[in-house]
């Protein structure tokens, strides 16, 4: 039988991580090498930010909380299995373009190539950004540094995406849920990009 602090713990946790799920669901799936691994992702940075609730100070700072925990144990991972890129065609299960399955689309193939051969830092940037909808702070609190480094990360991101995939760009920082309809990566495709959960 659980005592009462360990269910008032479950609900205090269950209650921070609902408002933020689905931007971390995006994120996982965003970063991880298939559907299995962002699962695994997942799993693991929930476990961990249970065990380290005790940690957290103020709940206004779970979702930035949540992310690094779930940055830092992809960025484990990926040292321990000696993968350098953050992007693998397998994550192109996890987007739909306007309806149609990303995998049969060209221009979905094309954004992961380009954004494969961005510095991971910016790839990162515009994940946690565009993709997760984080706002510059969060990104600038997950990643470190100071806030003027994250938007020169995206801007910069967004001009090699823009320069790669030769189209229009929009140095303009809004990220993606905020924006009706187009998001800069949607922008760059010319349709608009949504990731499934």
């Amino acid at each position: 039988m659980r005592s009462s602090s360990d269910l008032s713990k479950q609900e205090r946790f269950l209650g921070l991580l609902n408002p933020v799920w689905s931007e971390l669901a995006r994120y996982c799936n965003a970063i991880a090498q298939d559907h299995e691994s962002a699962r695994d992702l997942m799993s693991e940075t929930l476990a961990s930010a249970f065990q380290d609730l005790n940690r957290l100070r103020a709940d206004e700072a779970f979702k930035r909380f949540l992310f690094t925990i779930a940055r830092r144990t992809h960025h484990r991972s990926r040292r321990k299995s000696h993968h350098d890129s953050p992007f693998d065609p397998a994550m192109l299960d996890s987007l739909t373009i306007d309806g149609l399955e990303a995998e049969r689309s060209l221009a979905a193939q094309e954004l992961v190539e380009a954004m494969r051969q961005l510095p991971q830092k910016q790839s990162e940037s515009i994940i946690l950004f565009d993709i997760s909808g984080l706002s510059l702070n969060e990104v600038r609190d997950i990643q470190g540094g100071s806030l003027s480094g994250v938007k020169t990360r995206i801007v910069r991101g967004r001009e090699t995406l823009a320069r790669l995939l030769e189209a229009p760009r929009s140095a303009k920082l809004t990220p993606a849920k905020k924006l009706k309809g187009k998001t800069f990566i949607g922008s760059l495709l010319t349709l608009p990009v949504k990731v499934k959960l």
